[in-house]
């Protein structure tokens, strides 16, 4: 089996992925850059609200208020705070999925703590969760810097690390870091052609419920055998 089971957050674990996309795509229509909120979550898969704002900045060839982050932050947390959910079957599953796991993720850390707890996720991974911008070099994905942590962190080599993930700058940068990856297509953000994405990536495989990730990560181990 893996030593190492990592997790990304927002979109396997949490269902966070399309009330930012709707909150964003509203908030940057007001600005004068239009795309639908599905549109929205699959264009800017993975990245982070900055470099988000950086692209779209360019794309509108002017700068945005100061301010535009803060209250585009205010406007995730009032909506985040009603609506966010677990992804399905995301209980039943770490009940299957046996040995060390963590959660490697480029959201802050306050905010992992604050929806984690709201599901009841927290528990089942603290002290282990890693947000990428506040450990090693605080570079984020898709550089490996959070996934080479958690390795460092747990003592494990990179090899026997299996990487859940649902974006393809995820994807990469554990690949970057010499895991094996899982593409996990079950969010609420999941777009036609998102699997194909992660594959391209460099993901393994992809599951697209909960259900069959354990049965899959048991495949993988004995299918990799001698390399863990």
């Amino acid at each position: 089996m893996y030593e190492l089971i990592i997790f990304d957050c927002d979109g396997v674990l949490i269902n966070s992925e399309m009330i930012a996309a709707r909150v964003e795509a509203a908030a940057y229509k007001r600005e004068g850059f239009e795309m639908e909120p599905l549109g929205f979550a699959e264009h800017f898969a993975g990245m982070t609200h900055h470099a988000i704002q950086e692209a779209i900045e360019e794309e509108l060839e002017r700068k945005l208020d100061a301010d535009f982050q803060e209250k585009l932050s205010e406007a995730f947390l009032e909506l985040a705070d009603t609506q966010m959910t677990a992804v399905p079957g995301v209980e039943e599953m770490l009940d299957m999925v046996e040995g060390p796991r963590c959660i490697c993720s480029n959201s802050a850390s306050d905010y992992l703590q604050r929806y984690l707890s709201d599901v009841g996720l927290f528990e089942r991974f603290a002290p282990h969760i890693f947000s990428a911008g506040e450990v090693g070099n605080k570079a984020s994905k898709p550089d490996p810097n959070v996934f080479q942590v958690a390795a460092q962190t747990f003592n494990v080599d990179p090899k026997a690390c299996l990487v859940v993930e649902d974006s393809a700058s995820g994807v990469k940068a554990a690949v970057a870091a010499g895991m094996t990856v899982i593409g996990f297509v079950g969010g609420d953000h999941t777009w036609p052609g998102h699997a194909e994405v992660l594959m391209q990536a460099g993901a393994l495989t992809t599951v697209n419920r909960h259900a069959d990730l354990a049965e899959t990560i048991q495949a993988l181990a004995a299918w990799e055998g001698e390399a863990l």
